[in-house]
């Protein structure tokens, strides 16, 4: 285990070296090089000179630090991005190379190249030294879920799962981000575990870190095909085998006693409540049998033993049917000794179940009370089990299909939960109807009689056929739980249920905290998450793999925030104020102009809305339209003057992005699109939208094209100025066009020598640059570059890039895998650029921003690892904000993975952060500023 530390930032030599041991080409290290100085201040304040229109702005800083002029016009904000860039030898224009002193001409134009009336109201801003502070965050909440379900297979294991504690109630919910919370015995929420607080990093152990080449900083290396967790217990962590892992999570079992947490699936993982790993290695021994993942889990109450048991699997279409195992396991949970049979068999399915003492047919739950003796649930055997810590069997107790079993740890007293539990071996030979849910409370071990039964909040369709019909998930999308360390008489009961029907609900699997009321025979809420949820957010959905897509519209600032099913929430960031919005139809991307026009991107074309009407603003080279919008999702038309774009097949990737002038760029992957469910009219629309294609357009083939992506440029006016822009390129997440006509690409191929080959790299070039690649449909042969390649992509080989100005590699996380074609690019990340041309690109891995100039120097970094409770805002909002949030110092922006960024000039920085399942707003200021009035 390598410490995790935290370095200083290197100088140039020092950094080339420790970036060669980690696996980056040595001649590559100055891409992350920070090479800013201090102080940030002026030597010369600015002054401001105007000869016949043209106005010169004159400053000098007293070192090679970062500067940005801006010209200011009244209540209008600024009107021209002039100038931002390091000084010094690679100064961006219109900065002076190798220079402190600079004189800037200002041509009386604003963004749009028209002339600014009344300049005596202008104010031309010189600001150095780039800052950034944590404002506040946005969408975020403790109830609602970390994702809805979706329409997988497999959902069950995504159900949350909980354990009662004196401290409070443990509540794990993952899918694809695995995150542990404690909440106190009402259901508020207290802190949060994993992602592991910043000030226990470094006590982890046996979580892998690495030296990044970034900062010299030793930080936890997330893992898996995604790498969104640092748990390695669950199918979330690899298990899930690519696209399962899309849907995974680090425990289908949790059990917490004493200060520990075992977290179960594949394996065990071994936590701490203080959010360390109390000195023991984080991975344990595998838990799984087979295929068969466990549900339910206890401790001794010394801590020391672990027992488990609901082993489980589903196959595949077309059966749709459930196999368990008969039996329950322990472990030595400090040792690490492998699973072992405590009752029962772990071995040979249904063979070797029973109605036996000590032995099972379909064990779908247990407990452990005081005393340490274990309770199981046997489910078609309609009986709970009671055995003592050396395996004999001491009662049983008669109870109708017992689905989960609980001990109140104060009273002994027994609480029985009843729903249906799928089982093939069995369900074909049981006639009876599906039991009716409810729970059953008995008294202690000694009187076990029934003192009460209550009708549970579950329809017969939820627990029979699950949420998605085929999917056999049967009664394991429930759970139940007693807190027996609820204040008042009676524990309270904590339930994962399902309210909808087939298709699913964004309540789905939301937990609800139950009391029971002897008197009505009644469960009564004390909290719904789902609707403690609502209270803090406009809609519970969070979009597939937290692919939350930001943009800012310049006229306003608000930040739009899209999901997938085309519904907007809309941010005032100042007032924090939150609203919803539809969209014409659901597109697949969108973009802002500099006059806050809306520009909507699906698989065939590209509309321009105003937001405020929702009216179409025609292009003048588009096409008529009777219907567009995604074949998923909500479809509009007809369409006045659509662009038409030859029709991609992947519709996570590409972008579309406006520049201050109004022209645009969009990137699309070309092939075929199958429309899907049958949908005839839609097919004919893509058949049409291909016309293009099948009428002669192709791109341009040449010996090393490699990609079939296209990168188109428009005029604002939709003529096409650019069809092939960047030929040969593969996967994007990501374009922009600045203001002088420059392409930056966000490719999914990864800087070759960088050490982690599932990041991107970010190209800046001109338009009708290429790309020679190695394999390609016509070979390079003798026309190979004599250099080392580039970019290296896992779906199109080695790369040689020509025109470029420069490159910037180690960001995002782009879902593809070179050693495995089962990956996915859904889950990915796109960079943001503001109208300074600076770029913001997300380092996910590295837990940080990265700022850069139009040149590719790197201005500053923000962020630093952390999960939601870390870092004190700028704006205190108890209705958004964590209760006691933690100190992290710097510009206290915890990260914890970065994906989508969006900017408001140089205002904010907004970030998706779906490792903490938020959204944060960044204030970015200047260490100094002055202002100079033209009048």
């Amino acid at each position: 285990m390598t410490m995790i530390r935290r370095l200083p930032i290197l100088h140039c030599v020092a950094l080339s070296l420790l970036c060669g041991t980690s696996g980056f080409a040595d001649d590559m290290a100055d891409e992350f090089r920070i090479r800013r100085s201090e102080p940030f201040e002026f030597a010369e304040k600015p002054a401001v000179a105007i000869d016949e229109g043209r106005v010169t702005i004159r400053f000098k800083a007293r070192a090679l630090c970062d500067a940005t002029v801006a010209i200011e016009h009244g209540k209008r904000g600024i009107v021209r991005h002039l100038a931002s860039g390091l000084l010094g030898p690679n100064a961006p224009q219109p900065f002076q190379k190798d220079s402190l002193e600079q004189a800037i001409v200002w041509d009386g134009k604003d963004e749009r190249g028209r002339y600014v009336d009344d300049l005596d109201r202008v104010v031309v801003r010189v600001s150095l030294g780039l800052k950034a502070r944590f404002e506040r965050q946005f969408l975020w909440t403790p109830h609602r879920r970390i994702s809805t379900q979706g329409g997988y297979a497999n959902t069950h294991q995504a159900v949350p799962a909980f354990c009662a504690q004196p401290e409070g109630v443990y509540l794990f919910d993952g899918k694809m981000y695995d995150h542990l919370r404690l909440f106190d015995h009402e259901g508020k929420y207290v802190r949060t575990i994993h992602p592991f607080p910043a000030e226990k990093v470094e006590a982890l152990k046996g979580v892998e870190t690495h030296v990044f080449p970034q900062s010299g900083e030793t930080l936890p290396l997330r893992k898996g095909t995604y790498g969104t967790t640092l748990l390695t217990s669950g199918t979330s962590y690899g298990g899930g085998k690519g696209q399962g892992e899309l849907r995974g999570v680090a425990a289908t079992a949790m059990a917490v006693e004493s200060g520990h947490i075992a977290l179960i699936c594949n394996t065990l993982n071994r936590l701490a409540t203080d959010g360390s790993t109390a000195g023991l290695p984080l991975g344990g021994p595998e838990v799984k049998i087979g295929n068969k993942l466990p549900r339910s889990a206890a401790f001794s109450p010394d801590g020391r033993t672990l027992y488990v048991t609901g082993f489980s699997e589903e196959t595949n279409f077309p059966n749709w049917v459930l196999h368990w195992e008969h039996g329950v396991g322990r472990i030595d949970f400090a040792a690490g000794e492998k699973l072992e049979a405590f009752s029962g068999s772990l071995s040979g399915g249904h063979a070797n179940a029973g109605s036996e003492p000590g032995k099972f047919k379909t064990p779908t739950s247990l407990d452990v009370d005081a005393e340490g003796r274990v309770y199981v649930a046997d489910h078609f055997n309609d009986r709970v089990q009671v055995f003592d810590s050396e395996g004999t069997q001491l009662k049983s107790i008669p109870v109708t299909r017992p689905s989960e079993v609980c001990v109140d740890r104060r009273s002994g007293e027994i609480y029985v939960f009843t729903w249906y539990v799928d089982d093939f071996a069995f369900r074909r030979n049981d006639k009876r109807n599906p039991p009716v849910p409810k729970l059953t409370h008995f008294g202690p071990l000694d009187r076990p009689e029934v003192l009460g039964e209550y009708a549970l909040p579950i329809s017969e369709v939820h627990q029979r056929f699950g949420v998605y019909g085929g999917d056999a998930i049967q009664g394991r999308q429930f759970r139940a739980m007693v807190d027996s360390w609820a204040p008042g008489d009676t524990p309270t009961i904590w339930m994962i249920r399902w309210v909808s029907g087939k298709g699913g609900s964004i309540a789905d699997g939301s937990p609800l905290v139950l009391r029971p009321d002897p008197e009505s025979k009644k469960l009564v809420v004390v909290r719904d998450f789902a609707e403690a949820a609502l209270e803090r957010l406009p809609r519970l959905t969070w979009s597939g793999h937290g692919k939350d897509r930001l943009h800012v519209r310049p006229t306003t600032g608000e930040l739009y925030v899209m999901a997938t099913d085309g519904v907007l929430t809309i941010i005032d960031p100042r007032t924090g104020r939150m609203r919803t919005d539809e969209l014409p139809f659901s597109p697949d991307d969108m973009a802002f102009d500099y006059d806050g026009h809306v520009y909507l991107r699906t698989h065939t074309e590209i509309v321009r809305y105003d937001p405020e009407s929702w009216r179409e603003v025609p292009f003048d080279y588009g096409e008529e339209r009777h219907r567009v919008g995604l074949w998923n999702g909500r479809k509009g038309g007809p369409i006045l003057a659509a662009l038409p774009i030859d029709t991609p097949n992947i519709h996570h990737q590409g972008g579309i992005w406006v520049s201050p002038t109004g022209r645009f760029v969009v990137s699309f992957i070309l092939g075929k699109v199958d429309a899907g469910s049958g949908d005839k009219q839609r097919q004919q629309q893509i058949e049409e939208a291909m016309r293009g294609w099948k009428g002669g357009w192709k791109p341009r083939n040449f010996p090393g094209r490699g990609g079939h992506t296209i990168v188109r440029v428009y005029d604002p006016h939709g003529k096409l100025l650019h069809d092939d822009a960047v030929r040969g390129i593969g996967y994007t997440d990501g374009v922009f066009l600045d203001r002088d006509g420059a392409l930056y690409v966000t490719s999914a191929a990864t800087r070759a020598g960088y050490f982690d080959k599932l990041t991107g790299t970010l190209v800046k070039l001109k338009p009708e640059s290429r790309i020679l690649t190695t394999p390609s449909e016509i070979e390079l042969g003798n026309l190979k570059p004599d250099r080392e390649p580039d970019t290296n992509d896992g779906a199109i080989g080695k790369a040689w890039w020509e025109n470029v100005d420069w490159f910037y590699g180690g960001i995002g996380f782009t879902g593809k895998d070179a050693n495995a074609s089962h990956a996915c690019n859904c889950p990915n990340y796109r960079p943001t650029q503001d109208l300074f041309a600076r770029t913001f690109v997300p380092e996910t891995q590295h837990y940080t921003v990265a700022v850069l100039d139009k040149a590719g120097n790197v201005v500053m970094r923000i962020g630093q690892y952390g999960n939601v409770d870390d870092g004190i805002p700028a704006v205190r909002d108890p209705a958004r904000e964590v209760p006691h949030p933690r100190p992290l110092g710097g510009d206290e922006v915890g990260l914890f993975y970065p994906a989508y960024l969006a900017t408001d000039s140089d205002r904010r920085l907004f970030i998706t952060d779906p490792g903490n399942a938020r959204i944060l707003s960044v204030l970015l200021e200047y260490h100094a500023e002055e202002r100079v009035p033209l009048r």
